[in-house]
């Protein structure tokens, strides 16, 4: 585990945004495989690591995705109104953790389709946020993004995002607000065949 001295008084979740239908891609994109497992389960192993419980926030095809992941390591939550965008997924997602986790100091958000992302990263944004008590977003390309550690005064705002409007509105809304760890890899976001084509071609020259 990527634990450190005082994690325990953070009381927190990681949630794992993963419900789209992913039509540009024209598969289920969370199961893409790489390495011998699929995208999310990369997901799904990285924030375990952090050692705080994980909620996964499924939508289009959660029966075939529950089946291909360990499902029992992790808090499955579906969201049956997935299509109203990664908002809906959102609120949902900090609803789960408020109820899984009493007295929540906040929420790691991550995304499924970004296979870039590493522990350490993970780990250097949650350890910010222990210490800070801001919101502490994944600074790429020039802009703020996630993954990102929310604390709960911050909820109001994430609840009010609608449609396709993710966290990446309120961070870029509030820099003043944010603390930001420069982490480049961010950038790759699987949306479609030919993403998928280029994060293997590059991890494959590494």
């Amino acid at each position: 585990m990527l634990n450190f001295h005082g994690m325990d008084s953070l009381r927190t979740a990681a949630v794992i945004l993963a419900a789209g239908a992913a039509r540009r891609m024209g598969q289920v994109k969370q199961l893409l495989e790489y390495q011998g497992k699929p995208m999310i389960g990369w997901a799904i192993e990285k924030a375990i690591s952090l050692d705080i419980p994980v909620i996964v926030v499924l939508g289009a095809a959660s029966n075939d995705i529950i089946s291909n992941i360990d499902a029992h390591r992790v808090n499955i939550t579906v969201n049956h109104h997935w299509a109203r965008g990664i908002s809906s997924s959102i609120h949902i997602g900090i609803q789960s953790a408020m109820t899984l986790v009493p007295g929540l100091s906040g929420v790691m958000l991550v995304l499924a389709d970004q296979p870039g992302i590493s522990s350490p990263h993970l780990l250097s944004l949650l350890k910010e946020g222990a210490a800070s008590g801001k919101m502490v977003a994944t600074e790429y390309m020039g802009s703020l993004g996630v993954p990102a550690y929310i604390p709960v005064k911050y909820f109001e705002n994430l609840l009010k995002l609608t449609g396709d409007q993710g966290a990446k509105k309120l961070l870029n809304e509030s820099p003043g607000s944010v603390i930001r760890i420069p982490f480049e890899p961010a950038a790759m976001d699987i949306d479609t065949r030919q993403d998928w084509l280029n994060f293997l071609q590059g991890n494959s020259e590494n």
